[in-house]
């Protein structure tokens, strides 16, 4: 997803069982009977949401190829044109790829053939309850279809800048829809919803105060929300797995705060941001990372809600989210400047100055961490202690939004076109 500010801040499915546990590199969790599960596994191997499974953007087992060139079409598996425009990201369920699309007059679902590219189907959001009559004033950086979609083995939601929010089966048929406003936000709404278990989680911060929601997702009803005294904020929510259970992990102005996802309980709140909210927090080995431009960089340690530390010495993001793996924290920003910084204890570790910024917010698959820049130019590099470049694959157009990451192929939507990348398997007897 590409969330809104002042600018915008924002073949077939190789399913992989044995999967690191986003947010831990130390191998299973401890309560090895959740990861048994298959609902868990089958999250994993697959890109339900913003930043793939959990929200986490972090991801194991997967085989995403080092080289491509859209220009060429070397390893461009598929190519194909997007209805209408939009920011928000691809997501992932089994063969199917979902994407969302939208001017002022006009909202579109799309499912795309994960193999083939071949349009499956797309679907209008119109005549939604409780929908205003005329759509909110965006800027052009954000448009109209900023958040990214949410999807599981049986569902698909979607949630647009005029707060219309629509759930629909996998085969096109619309489930429920309900309007969200009216909403005072600045630059329209821009948080992307997550899907868990079969409850919808929104974040929804307006100038003043906000919602945290949880929706039966099979029928649209509230399960529980709570109010919240912040101001505007366009980050999206996480959910973070600590000591067994589970957190949802929202940013927000000027605080930090983690809900029970079952009951909606208030478990922890640290007051550590400030200024325009839009990146979303990070989560690794029980710590939760933060970070936003004119605030700081600061963990808090999910068991108890304390601070662990802050660090402020360095530029941190405007749009894109910080990603944590590997007991390293990485923080981009707009702009160019990228940082690594120490898991444990906030210091830095290097630094590094790209050409281009990024709206897309970086991805860690094993040890890689890929970084799409405004350009269409993926910036592949290990996760280490020093920067240690692989690869800059190029697009060759330009993109905002953050990749897919399913099997060995990386689904990239670019400002007018879905792109699949993969390796293309070697004809019988055909050598380098």
């Amino acid at each position: 997803m590409v969330q809104a500010k002042r600018v915008v801040r924002v073949g077939s499915l190789v399913i992989v069982w044995l999967l690191a546990w986003p947010g831990s590199w130390a191998g299973p969790p401890s309560d090895a009977a959740v990861s048994a599960e298959p609902e868990r596994q089958a999250v994993l191997a697959n890109w339900p949401g913003f930043r793939g499974p959990f929200g986490q953007a972090v991801c194991s087992g997967r085989q995403p190829p080092l080289d491509w060139d859209g220009a060429s079409g070397r390893n461009v598996l598929w190519k194909v044109p997007v209805p209408l425009p939009g920011n928000s990201s691809p997501v992932v369920w089994s063969d199917r790829v979902f994407l969302t699309g939208a001017t002022e007059e006009k909202r579109q679902v799309y499912c795309f053939d994960a193999n083939t590219g071949q349009l499956r189907w797309q679907r209008s959001v119109e005549n939604v309850p409780g929908a205003p009559a005329k759509s909110p004033e965006v800027l052009p950086e954000a448009g109209y279809a900023p958040a990214t979609a949410a999807c599981d083995e049986r569902h698909v939601v979607a949630l647009f800048a005029n707060a219309d929010l629509a759930c629909f089966d996998l085969h096109g048929s619309r489930l429920w829809a309900r309007n969200l406003g009216p909403l005072k936000v600045d630059y329209a709404l821009a948080s992307s919803p997550l899907l868990h278990d079969g409850r919808l989680f929104l974040q929804i911060d307006e100038r003043e105060g906000g919602r945290v929601l949880a929706f039966d997702v099979k029928t649209g009803r509230i399960i529980w929300q709570k109010r919240r005294r912040l101001k505007s904020c366009w980050s999206s929510p996480l959910l973070a797995r600590v000591r067994g259970q589970w957190q949802l992990v929202v940013n927000g102005n000027p605080s930090v705060t983690a809900y029970d996802p079952a009951t909606g309980r208030q478990l922890w709140q640290v007051k550590c941001l400030d200024g325009e909210v839009t990146a979303s927090p990070a989560f690794c080995d029980g710590l939760i990372v933060v970070a936003q431009d004119y605030a700081a960089c600061v963990a808090i340690d999910g068991r108890t809600g304390q601070q662990r530390w802050r660090q402020e010495d360095l530029d941190l993001p405007d749009v894109p989210s910080p990603v944590a793996a590997r007991g390293r924290v990485f923080i981009p920003t707009s702009f160019g400047p990228f940082a690594c910084l120490q898991l444990e204890t906030g210091e830095t570790v290097w630094t590094h100055e790209f050409d281009e910024g990024a709206y897309a917010s970086p991805v860690i698959v094993d040890d890689k961490v890929f970084l799409m820049d405004l350009s269409g130019r993926m910036h592949i590099f290990l996760a280490a202690d020093s920067f240690r470049p692989v690869a800059t694959p190029a697009l060759g157009e330009p993109s905002n939004s953050t990749p897919a990451f399913v099997g060995n192929r990386i689904y990239i939507r670019s400002r007018r076109h879905l792109f699949c990348v993969g390796t293309r398997p070697q004809a019988a007897g055909q050598t380098e």
